[in-house]
């Protein structure tokens, strides 16, 4: 199972020498594959005055990132940038010089997040020792994490509608048993007479001759019990099955709590009565439409509880400015949520977030060619500004270059987008001496900032600095 993430990180949790520090750090999603870093944005707990977070991935054997005087637990990580997603499998981490390899850590958790902000553990490795200068290329790609498994029994709310007009039908308690990995979405058999297809594992279908309470769904009466998740390619009516995972392995569901709730001056409590680690007692998973499709476009989607006891989701009109909906009549409002064109999944930033207009809010390079062998000249940079939303900001903005270090010759040194996108050229002067391998800076006026580095090699292959 593929788990791709736009944010990892290393999470060192011991080491032989106190701190933590690492010469270079390669990012692989295949095994003894290409590095993946470059363009993206490298960050850690803390930094040592000049040794930044960006040092473990500039290729260069000269520089590191350290933490300093900071003791363990300390943490370096990796934004691979707006719509980047990468399911990392290895990764090669390079230790320091004789007097500071012990700081590469004995053991980390290798972590991923989908905001930056809230971190999920995919992998431990304990045990490792170093010795000076080593590279270790170390396989993070194990177990696949499930942090959703079912560890008791469970009960689900269903409710669904048939017909042109979506009229209610019925609510129904399902009486299903999940065991992890046994089990996906429900199939039809081609068999069904009835436009309801019930059942447990794939192509096995369950029905209880002698229902005694309404609707009996996935075997027997009193069986363990899971939310039930629903088929939407199927074209035979309702088809009913599945796991909690399949459900809320979706991008957008969402979990709900429990709560007390006054609706026309009745008392209603959601019970928390699924349990999944990582997150604690929930009242159900509920999934939610796709987000707006086209550019600049913004839509609020609330849920609400009401008197029939379940949880119903209200789309607002999708806006450049989007308004939220009105909850329904003898509903509450239990959270609204933004939605937004370029949502890859609904992260917990986006629960609750009210729309803001969107802002430049960071600024990715990409090369072209960022290894420059001594015949080769040039290469082109685009520079990508996006918003706080993740999507390319389509308003005027100007970006300006300069160099860092190095040199070599960039054309334009400022250039102004409308897009969201633009492209500048740089040319290596071709002296040997001479050359220097540059960083470049691209800024814009709200301060965002975005640097490349640009190797450039001599006449014998060797690293020009």
């Amino acid at each position: 199972m593929a788990l791709t993430r736009r944010y990892w990180r290393i999470y060192v949790t011991a080491t032989t020498d106190n701190y933590v520090s690492f010469q270079e750090i390669e990012l692989r999603n295949v095994a003894s594959g290409s590095d993946l870093t470059g363009s993206g944005t490298a960050s850690a707990s803390f930094s040592e005055s000049g040794n930044t977070p960006n040092k473990a991935v500039d290729n260069n054997s000269s520089t590191f990132w350290g933490s300093y005087n900071h003791t363990v637990p300390q943490w370096w990580a990796y934004d691979f940038g707006a719509g980047n997603l990468y399911d990392i499998l290895e990764i090669a981490i390079t230790a320091r010089t004789p007097s500071y390899y012990g700081e590469a850590g004995t053991d980390f958790l290798w972590q991923y997040s989908d905001d930056g902000i809230n971190w999920f553990t995919r992998k431990s490795i304990t045990g490792l020792s170093w010795s000076a200068g080593e590279t270790k290329v170390i396989n993070v790609k194990d177990v696949d994490p499930d942090p959703l498994q079912i560890v008791s029994q469970v009960y689900a709310q269903v409710e669904y509608t048939v017909g042109p007009t979506g009229q209610h039908v019925s609510q129904a308690y399902a009486q299903v048993e999940y065991v992890p990995g046994a089990g996906t979405t429900e199939l039809d058999d081609g068999t069904s007479s009835g436009g309801l297809v019930v059942g447990g594992p794939d192509n096995v279908w369950y029905t209880d001759p002698v229902p005694n309470g309404g609707l009996v769904v996935g075997g027997t009466d009193g069986g363990a019990q899971t939310t039930i998740s629903v088929d939407p390619p199927s074209a035979g009516g309702l088809v009913v099955g599945g796991s909690d995972s399949a459900q809320w392995s979706n991008p957008w569901s969402v979990a709900v709590k429990g709560g007390t709730y006054r609706i026309g001056g009745a008392i209603y409590t959601l019970t928390n009565t699924l349990y999944y680690t990582g997150i604690g007692d929930i009242a159900a998973i509920v999934k939610l439409a796709v987000p707006p499709a086209t550019p600049g476009k913004f839509r609020y989607d609330i849920l609400v509880i009401g008197i029939d006891f379940a949880i119903h989701v209200v789309a607002g009109a999708e806006a450049a400015t989007p308004v939220m909906p009105t909850t329904t009549a003898s509903h509450v409002l239990i959270k609204h949520i933004l939605r937004y064109y370029g949502q890859a999944r609904i992260a917990q930033s986006d629960i609750g977030r009210n729309y803001t207009a969107p802002v430049v809010a960071q600024v990715a390079v990409s090369a072209s060619d960022d290894e420059l062998a001594w015949a080769e000249l040039t290469s082109t940079l685009t520079v990508s500004v996006y918003d706080q939303y993740g999507a390319l900001y389509r308003s005027n903005v100007v970006v300006n270059a300069a160099f860092l270090t190095g040199n070599g010759t960039l054309a334009p040194m400022a250039a102004s987008t409308a897009t969201g996108t633009t492209t500048f050229l740089y040319t290596r002067g071709g002296a040997d001496p001479g050359d220097q391998s540059p960083i470049i800076k691209f800024s814009v006026p709200s301060g965002a900032v975005g640097t490349l580095l640009i190797t450039l090699l001599d006449v014998s292959g060797n690293v020009m600095t």
